[in-house]
């Protein structure tokens, strides 16, 4: 096992008249170069908008003369879809929906006229061959019309910015689809106060999607503070959804490890880890102790700890992940549209660098210190393991001496392996939380590792695949494996929520919203979050802002180590980063052709070994590892734990290394 790892054209499909279909699409394109670039389409007007559906709209539409070749462009795309579904040859749709020119045309269209098309050529199984989505066309039409927001766009420069949500400006709070979606309660709240659109979309998670001719719910697109409460924000019968969407993956994972492990005590064990994982609001207390006692750390050393969140200090940004649909997948067509846009789009957060404000804190007042609190919460819930205590892996380590080695401790993973969008800290922070929630110990961890667990429960990669399945009957959602990972199963996942200061913000938007009702009801709704959480003494509002701000320390911490580490390996290794940015380190662009991992990268290996002469200078103990296939099995099984190595001459014998501290 690798553990590192508005009106529209008229409705025309009936036969077209004349010669029409006989029009090439070269001369079509000739055609269309020479119509006047500043023509209008004519408008319905806005009483008549009104009272027509959109849907119908098309066969109220009276085109003007100067109209008729765009018209033509129009029936000529409606036809070629027809006869390639007929023929089951889209090679001729392919090209006409690459044209360039044509392109053109079709973005100077209407919003109401572009949806209209959009809705033509690929509803109804109209077209259903997904190069056809990713033609110029296809891409364009789709990423116009649906959906109509994420949850967290970018400005032209990359960082963050919050559009409206689509329940507020498009269906509004009293529609069925809104209603049956978020709670009713807090809809009710917020249509008797007089919010602008801007404060509800603040207060409303992102969830409705708009598609073109549907209205969905995407559970990628729900901000955190909706997953870590959702009966806060969400109707009763989605948080269900939500909950069976867990429970079918751990039934599933239930059953895998029944097959895998035969002692039912420790099958036990294994799932309460995994259950335990998904439940990220169960986490909330243990990520707080850790904070609590980094702050103890640095108020003895008299360190003063700022006030300000992350994003107001570090760059965060969000980045695209190309992740391509799994072969395995249905076809659906809607499904199809949808995962292209979201693979297309920048909604995954994370650190990218400075901000031009300093940092937090300086290397030397953070130096060891999430080690020590991670340790101290381990000895405190009464497991042997010592995360805190973790070698570091550098590089790829071979999965036979992966596994011997962080089957009795974990592993953190070095940011000098390239891997900076899974962090360094993210296992054995999420190691030190299950210690405390499902008394995970040394024999439990043995068990993940050793029967190929721990992707499941720790290390899933929310980057690889999307998957999208349209709506049961009778319902609106959008689900699908992406939303598991959104939900936590996943490094990736941890490191994010930490670095990028997602987690004390959604803590502190909870707050908001409770706010927002009478103190009866706030403190009804807190004693319902401290449930989740798992704790016996209901939070107040003071006890909720001392949560909010312990974890915000940690962030602080596991936000200054990754910047700090990045700018280290860029300063030895700047051939590998092709940002150049006066704040941001680093985008992963710049790696993600290589899964976020730099493994590939030309002289990677010598970027390991000046970290490990790093460490050597330090005192830890250093091991060198070879490339997997250069490992005969009787190599393996007399250095199990790779070779030891005592100077710097010896580094460069091997590519990876793992580092143990001194003990």
């Amino acid at each position: 096992m690798n553990l590192t790892s508005t009106k529209p054209f008229p409705d025309t499909t009936a036969p077209l008249q004349g010669n029409k279909s006989v029009v090439s699409d070269s001369e079509m394109a000739k055609n269309v170069r020479s119509e006047n670039p500043s023509m209008q389409l004519s408008r319905h007007s806005e009483t008549e908008k009104k009272d027509i559906p959109l849907q119908n709209r098309s066969l109220k539409k009276t085109l003007n003369p100067d109209e008729s070749k765009q018209r033509k462009v129009y029936n000529r795309l409606i036809e070629l879809a027809d006869a390639s579904e007929k023929n089951n040859d889209y090679k001729k749709l392919r090209i006409f929906l690459n044209n360039s020119t044509i392109l053109k045309f079709v973005e100077l269209m209407s919003d109401e006229e572009k949806l209209t098309l959009t809705r033509r050529l690929f509803e109804e199984n109209r077209v259903t061959d997904r190069e056809c989505f990713s033609t110029q066309i296809g891409t364009y039409l789709f990423t116009q019309q649906s959906p109509s927001y994420i949850s967290q766009a970018t400005q032209e420069d990359g960082s963050a910015t919050s559009p409206l949500n689509w329940a507020v400006t498009g269906l509004g709070l009293e529609h069925p689809e809104t209603r049956s979606v978020y709670s009713e309660e807090l809809l009710d709240l917020l249509g008797q106060a007089n919010y602008s659109d801007q404060k509800k979309t603040e207060l409303l998670p992102t969830v409705l999607v708009e598609t073109p001719g549907h209205t969905g719910v995407s559970l990628l697109e729900l901000n955190e503070s909706s997953l870590l409460f959702p009966e806060l924000y969400l109707n009763k019968h989605f948080c269900n959804d939500i909950a069976s969407l867990k429970n079918e993956f751990l039934e599933w994972f239930k059953e895998t490890v029944n097959k895998e492990i035969p002692d039912p005590e420790m099958q036990k064990k294994v799932f309460s880890c995994c259950e335990k994982m998904m439940d990220i609001t169960s986490h909330l207390p243990v990520l707080s102790k850790l904070g609590e006692k980094l702050a103890l750390q640095f108020e003895r050393k008299n360190v003063s700890i700022p006030e300000d969140p992350v994003p107001n200090r570090y760059s965060v940004r969000n980045f695209i992940a190309d992740k391509k649909r799994h072969p395995g997948y249905s076809e659906d067509h809607i499904a199809c549209l949808f995962d292209d846009y979201l693979s297309k789009k920048p909604i995954h957060p994370y650190l990218a660098g400075y901000n031009g404000k300093g940092c937090f804190f300086s290397r030397e007042d953070t130096r060891d210190s999430l080690r020590i609190a991670m340790n101290e919460v381990c000895e405190e819930s009464g497991s042997d393991l010592k995360t805190g205590s973790s070698p570091v892996f550098i590089g790829y380590i071979h999965p036979t001496i992966a596994d011997s080695v962080a089957s009795k401790n974990g592993f953190l993973d070095s940011n000098w392996s390239m891997n900076f969008l899974h962090g360094k800290f993210s296992h054995s922070l999420a190691l030190t939380t299950l210690a405390q929630l499902a008394q995970l110990d040394r024999e439990t961890l043995a068990a993940i590792v050793n029967n190929d667990l721990w992707y499941l429960i720790l290390d899933s990669d929310p980057y690889q695949y999307v998957d999208t399945k349209t709506p049961s009957e009778n319902k609106h959602y959008m689900l699908g494996e992406d939303a598991l990972k959104k939900i936590n199963r996943s490094a990736f996942k941890y490191h994010t929520l930490l670095t990028t200061g997602q987690l004390s913000a959604s803590l502190c938007q909870i707050k908001d919203v409770i706010g927002l009702y009478p103190e009866e009801r706030q403190a009804e709704l807190l004693a319902d979050f401290s449930r989740n959480m798992g704790l016996e003494d209901p939070l107040d509002m003071n006890k909720l802002t001392e949560m909010t701000n312990n974890i915000r320390v940690l962030e602080m911490v596991v936000s200054t180590k990754h910047l700090n580490s990045i700018e280290r390996v860029r300063e030895a290794n700047p051939s590998f980063f092709k940002t150049q940015s006066a704040n941001d380190l680093y985008c992963p662009d710049d790696f993600f052709n290589d899964g976020g991992f730099g493994f590939f990268l030309d002289n990677f290996s010598k970027s390991c070994q000046e970290k490990a002469k790093k460490y050597l200078a330090k005192g830890y103990s250093v091991y060198g590892v070879k490339f997997p296939l250069d490992y005969s099995e009787e190599e393996l099984a007399a250095n199990p734990g790779g070779h030891l190595v005592t100077t710097v001459e010896e580094l460069e014998k091997y590519p990876y290394f793992i580092a143990y501290p001194q003990t």
